[in-house]
């Protein structure tokens, strides 16, 4: 079955690109889209923006933003974020990180986590993506007051992850591990 397409084929070269001397006409089609579908289509695309954060970006171009970790301290930041990125694209919502602080039976009222995730939400856009979760771990991790139960969540988590990979594959395998 060929896809649905509102596009017609003769304005696009063989490799899917759109030929520059195609003069763009309006059909409904698209001025449905930009009508309806417009902070839908920005949604998306802010998403996918954020997502490269976690994915493009090296460790090593993290760890020259943050020179107090590796670039190994970066990537094992990167499994926490994902523990909490239970949707997998690339930020953390308000609900994704209740349930995984249910899971670790984080016992805070929910009130007390929505306060604390608009703190972290720097860019108020009600999701908290890498680089804003990097910047939460340094900030506590500099603070000498006790932390968050997010942030006691992914220190207890980053050393575990440390002393895992510290471990040998056999030490691994013989602790049921894999």
């Amino acid at each position: 079955m060929e896809a649905i397409s509102y596009h017609r084929r003769q304005d696009y070269d063989s490799l899917g690109q759109r030929k520059s001397n195609v003069i763009k006409d309006e059909n409904e089609i698209d001025l449905l889209h930009r009508t309806y579908c417009a902070d839908i289509f920005s949604q998306r695309k802010q998403i996918n923006e954020k997502r490269l954060l976690l994915t493009q970006v090296s460790d090593e171009a993290y760890a020259k933003r943050f020179p107090q970790w590796e670039p190994d301290d970066i990537g094992d930041y990167k499994i926490q974020f994902e523990i909490f990125d239970l949707n997998c694209d690339g930020l953390i919502d308000f609900k994704e990180m209740n349930q995984v602080l249910d899971e670790f039976g984080e016992p805070s009222e929910e009130e007390d986590r929505l306060k604390y995730f608009k703190e972290i939400d720097l860019d108020h856009s009600n999701s908290v993506d890498f680089e804003e979760f990097l910047l939460v771990v340094s900030k506590l991790q500099a603070s000498s007051a006790p932390g968050t139960s997010i942030g006691n969540i992914v220190a207890k988590g980053a050393k575990q992850v440390k002393e895992l990979r510290r471990m040998s594959v056999y030490k691994q395998l013989t602790n049921g591990l894999f």
